[in-house]
């Protein structure tokens, strides 16, 4: 352009003096060598590129004072690693902030950072083939589903949700199968018949077959918990209501209607996030155990568009920058339930409930074998049917709490009987335990104290002397009863035989919970590391125990004509 461009013919230059009167203008000419016509295009090459570069600075200053775009915001800011060392007491200054030291919310003025990318925001795992769901190891294999047969509660099926299934997502829910190391623990061959002829005991440790046949609720199967899930992540919200200790607990969650008239109990623990991923983990580990009466819990985001039509509620309610909340399906029918007599006497007495009844294993009880030294509540062979029925799923709640150091059911009531002087206490309804009058099932609700806080409760830098007082509740519970059913026990085998069960564990959960990498990362938690595997060992230890009582206690069985080998 510059090279077509045409400029006048040099003209000579004419000025007048400085100073003195008007004079002739001088006239000056260029020298004819001076290329002026080179300098003008040179004048207007070097004004186009001027002009360019302040373009570019134009529209960087633009793209930095534009605002970046919306994305949900970890808390107050954005989380480090160092952050949840703090979290997770991985140094010395944590102290776990739970439901056994009475907080307060604090509320919480930030507002929620709506997302538009939602289903992108994923975030990718490292693959790691021996942890791979389709590539388990010895102990573990996928091909089968764990939990229970058939279908679920009535009310449980139905499900709220968040998360809009992709085309390659499908309600297809699968649980690993553990397979039992039965060779590590021989178990005698001795069966207890009761004074109805129906066979209590089998093996000398484990409920009989007769037994489970009582029991008519089968739980939750895998299909129920696959059509769940999906229900709980693609339904959209329509209204929260305030909570009440019958329905949903503490003040800061919410009974949450969904599209469907589906509802849901909506956990809100922000700040304190490490309660969710003990509520889901807890969850996922009672389906590896084949524990099928837990209710399914599924994380959500409140800043999703399907929650908009609640977000004055939420604001109401005190809902704060949550990155995510736990929803928990709503369990119509439900009744709080009993601890069973049997069970009681051996808390009370500091004995253990199952062939070998009378033997005592407290420091209190006296010479062994003599009368000073025994407990003379009921045989098992005296036992009720309806009461076999509960202390079958009472053996499962208790190794349960005690595997993932679950402070806030049982534990807590005998927290308030004996320290605080309220023997009564274990006599009441349990805490977070409700019975199905129709089925007579019992479901273990609000786990969230289990793995993660309670972990920290027992082996983190807190308090010592709740440490050691809430490891003694644990011990005892699970030391009063040497009575398990088979899947279960088959699962703790195969899990204690695993290196690395809290991988697996882990990996198991990431496979079926898109959200949880907005939680802490429970391999970065010191205590889950090593503590879980531990308990599996203190398990399978104290069936150990068990099968070698029974046989000890066969022979005065025997003689009774209670015992058929």
């Amino acid at each position: 352009m510059l090279a077509a461009a045409e400029y006048p013919p040099i003209r000579p230059a004419m000025w007048r003096g400085w100073r003195g009167p008007a004079t002739t203008p001088s006239r000056c000419y260029l020298p004819q060598s001076w290329p002026v016509y080179r300098l003008q295009r040179l004048v207007s090459l070097a004004v186009c590129v001027l002009a360019v570069l302040l373009l570019c600075l134009v529209a960087f200053v633009l793209l930095q004072a534009a605002p970046a775009s919306p994305r949900i915001q970890l808390g107050r800011g954005e989380r480090t690693a160092e952050d949840e060392g703090q979290l997770f007491g991985m140094d010395d200054s944590y102290n776990s902030d739970s439901a056994l030291d009475e907080y307060e919310d604090e509320e919480d003025d930030e507002e929620l950072v709506m997302s538009e990318d939602y289903e992108e925001d994923e975030q990718e795992y490292e693959y790691n083939p021996e942890f791979d769901m389709s590539f388990f190891d010895f102990s573990i294999k996928d091909d089968g589903a764990g939990g229970g047969a058939g279908a679920g509660d009535a009310g449980a099926g139905e499900g709220v949700g968040e998360q809009a299934p992709q085309e390659h997502e499908s309600t297809t829910f699968r649980t690993p199968v553990v397979r039992p190391s039965w060779a590590q623990l021989p178990l005698p061959p001795l069966r207890l018949v009761g004074r109805s002829g129906l066979e209590v005991v089998r093996e000398g440790v484990m409920f009989s077959p007769d037994v489970e046949a009582r029991l008519k609720d089968p739980g939750m199967s895998d299909e129920d918990v696959g059509r769940l899930l999906w229900q709980l992540r693609s339904r959209k919200v329509t209204e929260l209501r305030d909570p009440s200790w019958e329905r949903c607990g503490r003040p800061k969650n919410q009974w949450v209607r969904f599209s469907g008239g589906v509802a849901a109990c909506a956990r809100y623990r922000y700040p304190d996030d490490h309660l969710l991923l003990g509520e889901v983990l807890s969850f996922y580990l009672a389906r590896l155990l084949q524990i099928s009466r837990v209710p399914p819990a599924t994380l959500a985001r409140p800043d999703h568009p399907r929650w908009t039509a609640a977000a004055p509620q939420m604001e109401r309610a005190g809902w704060g920058a949550a990155p995510v909340v736990v929803l928990t399906p709503w369990l119509p029918d439900l009744v709080r339930d009993y601890m069973p007599a049997s069970l009681h006497h051996a808390l009370a007495t500091n004995t253990t409930l199952g062939m070998a009844t009378e033997e005592t294993w407290g420091t209190d009880g006296g010479t062994e074998g003599g009368d000073e030294g025994r407990s003379h509540h009921p045989q098992l062979r005296d036992v009720s049917e309806g009461e076999l029925v509960r202390l079958l799923q009472w053996s499962d709640l208790l190794l349960f709490d005690f595997l993932t150091a679950n402070y806030d059911r049982v534990a807590y009531m005998m927290d308030a009987a004996e320290g605080e002087g309220r023997p009564e206490v274990l006599a009441g309804t349990v805490h977070n335990l409700v019975l199905n009058r129709a089925t007579g099932g019992l479901w273990l609700l609000d786990n969230e104290s289990g793995l993660v806080d309670g972990y920290s409760v027992l082996y983190g830098n807190g308090d010592p002397t709740q440490a050691t007082r809430f490891a003694s509740f644990h011990q005892k519970l699970l030391r009063s009863m040497c009575l398990f059913r088979r899947t279960t026990l088959g699962a703790v085998l195969g899990l204690a035989a695993h290196p690395k069960p809290h991988e697996l564990l882990v990996e198991f959960a990431r496979e079926n919970e898109p959200l949880l990498y907005l939680l802490p990362d429970p391999l970065r938690h010191q205590p889950f590391l090593s503590r879980l595997s531990n308990r599996l060992q203190e398990v399978r230890a104290w069936v150990g125990e068990c099968a070698r009582k029974a046989v000890t206690a066969g022979v005065g069985v025997k003689r009774r004509g209670s015992l058929v080998t």
